[in-house]
């Protein structure tokens, strides 16, 4: 994308106007209002079969951004045009479809498009499910500071103080233990990647930034299996000029491409399938997903993509045993929504419109 990092100042919580996009839960163990009761509502009736969920935003006809989510190709709305809602994250459970974002200045989830607001002036950025409790992973205001904070079932724990701008991106929960990951804000315009487990911070980098992804806030990768803990973003070149799509394992870091002198890249998401990792990004213009660190390219470089997420579904009859799903959005200052499975576009709208992730649900 020939795009330098962006320093990424974190000053007040505000309403981001392009979407963050933070990893779907089919990764391996890879939220005024607030009732803190658990959320109990179904999902509709559907025909049996594979339905893709991809979540996004879509600009209204009153130019107004709209969380929305997409069924097998179709828009549904999850607020209406009054005022800027977001959609950041999705998570699939069972056959229920989980968001977060924000609506009405709250952080939100929703569950099957019932809609929970968590605290005004926050933003909830990533969503998880593990038995009956939904976890968001998100960013409220402390006296003045943004705060890297999760919920579960609608109560909030802050993972900081208000000394040091904090973001909490995406969230997992393996063997009872909860993880979070996102970054803090540091000296030098470093944004020092890390994750929390039960609260405890862990640091991952402290010379990496959060990637450059496709918000103001980045996008930070989780998946966690047995007792690694995989992270993605990106980090800076030697000449502080381009930023490099990396993947940590444990800590180590591990670049994804070679090219970092010329070009930036990222990745915005990851998932863990067994001993399979898959990671989705971008490298240059061009969408990217990588398998086990090699490296498969969803567009030519005649016209500009990103990749925002990533599933996988068994299907006995694909290459490998499973197909392959990855949300993303082609442009850049105007973009439109699409998704490709086994690298089949699908346009998803034709209106300004991004994505932030994808989920498989099979009825």
């Amino acid at each position: 994308m020939h795009i330098k990092k962006i320093f990424l100042f974190i000053t007040t919580v505000a309403v981001i106007a392009i979407s963050a996009c933070k990893k779907d839960s089919n990764a391996i163990n890879n939220n005024n209002n607030t009732t803190g009761k658990k959320d109990t509502t179904s999902t509709p009736t559907k025909k049996s079969g594979t339905y893709v969920y991809v979540a996004g935003n879509v600009t209204s006809s009153l130019s107004v951004p709209v969380a929305t989510y997409w069924a097998n190709g179709k828009a549904h709305a999850l607020a209406d045009s009054t005022s800027e809602s977001y959609a950041y994250a999705i998570a699939t459970a069972d056959t229920n479809v989980y968001i977060a974002g924000i609506a009405h200045n709250a952080a939100t989830y929703w569950k099957n498009s019932v809609a929970t607001a968590l605290i005004n002036g926050s933003m909830a950025l990533g969503i998880t499910v593990s038995g009956s409790d939904v976890y968001v992973a998100g960013v409220s205001n402390l006296n003045g500071t943004n705060v890297a904070t999760y919920w579960k079932n609608g109560t909030a724990i802050t993972l900081t103080d208000d000394l040091t701008p904090s973001v909490a991106v995406s969230i997992v929960v393996s063997g009872g233990d909860v993880y979070v990951a996102g970054y803090l804000a540091a000296a030098g315009n470093i944004n020092t990647v890390c994750y929390w487990k039960n609260g405890a911070i862990q640091n991952v980098s402290t010379t990496s930034t959060s990637t450059f992804g496709n918000s103001s806030f980045g996008s930070i990768g989780l998946a966690v299996a047995g007792s690694d803990v995989y992270i993605t973003g990106a980090v800076e070149n030697g000449t502080d000029t381009q930023v490099i799509a990396t993947l940590w394992k444990n800590g180590t870091p591990t670049s994804l491409t070679t090219d970092g002198d010329k070009i930036s890249s990222a990745a915005n998401a990851i998932l863990v399938s067994g001993a399979t990792v898959y990671v989705a990004g971008y490298d240059d213009n061009v969408a990217t997903y990588w398998i086990n660190g090699t490296a498969y390219q969803l567009n030519s470089n005649a016209q500009q993509y990103m990749a925002t997420s990533i599933a996988v579904s068994s299907d006995v009859y694909a290459v490998g045993g499973n197909d392959v799903y990855v949300s993303g959005f082609s442009g850049y200052s105007t973009t439109n929504a699409v998704y490709w499975k086994n690298g089949n576009l699908v346009t998803l709208s034709t209106r300004n419109s991004t994505t932030c992730g994808i989920g498989i649900v099979k009825y």
